[in-house]
Order: structure tokens, then C-alpha cells, then sequence
């Protein structure tokens, strides 16, 4: 299970820390604060590879002292049990920036709030579903009016009122496969609803 909340914070959130510097930022760069920012917005320190290329461009060299020491201090702000369950839960990347008994208190806030994340995330996911199948419905049942009023008018040809048939047959299966996913649908989303007001509740009493 951990294992598949991990990856699904991957594929859904991203860092929202700026990764590129202008000539400008650069040349007035505060690296130690640059440094405790990055580790702040959970970037790995691999960012600082980053900002030396865009430095070089404005003849620039970052101070990797400076660097590493606002980067520890951010890393004190971010690897905490607390901010970790607000990172989990918004489903934001976790990059392993956290080592030792820091890494053991981030991720047991982290694991946590992930977990309420996927919840949110499958109850979302098929109430997105019925909205799909919902609209499906209302089509097919637009088309299958619109065809059966052309059958009965009075310049529609042999042939075509032959083909009108045809394409209403195939519009009723599908109506009748998107009506039993729709049910099928409405099912889950009340079993994941139930799911999601217990974990919500179970949450409320978590202290990090």
C-alpha cells in the first residue's frame, strides 16, 4: 500500500519551488536563503546544479557554504512530522530530502496524509466517472430522438430509415452499457464515500 501511495504522489503533484534565477536574481543571490527555500519547498540539493547553470550565464558562482547551510536549516523546517502530513495530503512529491530520525518523523506524518490523499483522490476519480457516463446517457438519448424523428418524416427514403434503425440498435447497446456502468458506478462511489468520512474522521484525532 505504501508503496503505491508513493508512486501515486509522483504521477499527481510536483515541487512548486522556481528552479530557474535571471541574470539579475543572480548577481543579488542571498544563497543561504536561497538554500533554505529549496529545502523548504522539499527540492532535493541537486536544485543547486540547476542554479549554478543559470548563473554561469551572468558570470556567477553560488556559494555552496552559504548554500548548504540555509539548505540545513530548511531542511529542520521540512522534515517534521507535521509539514510532512500537510505535504502527504496535498499529494505533493516527496524527493527523500529527509535522512535519519528526520526522515522517520516526515514520513510518519507523510504516510498518513498520503493515505487521506489517495481516499480524496478514488472518491474524485469515480464521481468523475458518473459525470462522464451521466453526459454519455444524455447524448446517446439526444441522437436516438433526433433519429427516431426522422424516421417517421415523410422524405426520409427506404434506405435510409433502414440505416436510421440500425444506428438506433447500436445507440440502445450503448446506452445500456453506460446505464450499467452508471449503477456501477453510484455503488463505488457510496462505498468510497463511507471509506473517506471514517478516514476523515480517524484523522481528526491525529496529533503530529
Amino acid at each position: 500500500m505504501l508503496r503505491k501511495l508513493l508512486c501515486l504522489s509522483i504521477v499527481v503533484a510536483a515541487i512548486s519551488g522556481c528552479a530557474t534565477m535571471s541574470k539579475e536574481e543572480c548577481l543579488t543571490a542571498d544563497w543561504y536563503m536561497i538554500g533554505q527555500g529549496d529545502a523548504e519547498q522539499g527540492s532535493s540539493r541537486t536544485m543547486l546544479d540547476v542554479r549554478r547553470k543559470d548563473c554561469a550565464k551572468a558570470g556567477v558562482t553560488p556559494s555552496l557554504r552559504d548554500y548548504d547551510a540555509g539548505y540545513e536549516k530548511g531542511l529542520k523546517r521540512y522534515c517534521t512530522a507535521s509539514n510532512g502530513y500537510t505535504q502527504g495530503v496535498s499529494g505533493a512529491n516527496y524527493q527523500g530530502i529527509c535522512t535519519g530520525f528526520r526522515a522517520d518523523d516526515f514520513l510518519s506524518g507523510y504516510n498518513s496524509g498520503l493515505e487521506l490523499f489517495a481516499a480524496r483522490d478514488r472518491v474524485n476519480r469515480v464521481r468523475n466517472d458518473i459525470s462522464s457516463y451521466q453526459q454519455n446517457i444524455y447524448n446517446i438519448r439526444s441522437e436516438v430522438s433526433n433519429l427516431e424523428s426522422r424516421l417517421v418524416a415523410g422524405d426520409t427514403t427506404q434506405q435510409q430509415r433502414y440505416d436510421y434503425l440500425e444506428r438506433i440498435k447500436s445507440l440502445q447497446r450503448d446506452l445500456g452499457e453506460n446505464e450499467n456502468n452508471l449503477r456501477g458506478a453510484e455503488r463505488e462511489t457510496g462505498r468510497l464515500e463511507r471509506d473517506l468520512d471514517y478516514m476523515e474522521h480517524k484523522h481528526q484525532n491525529l496529533r503530529f
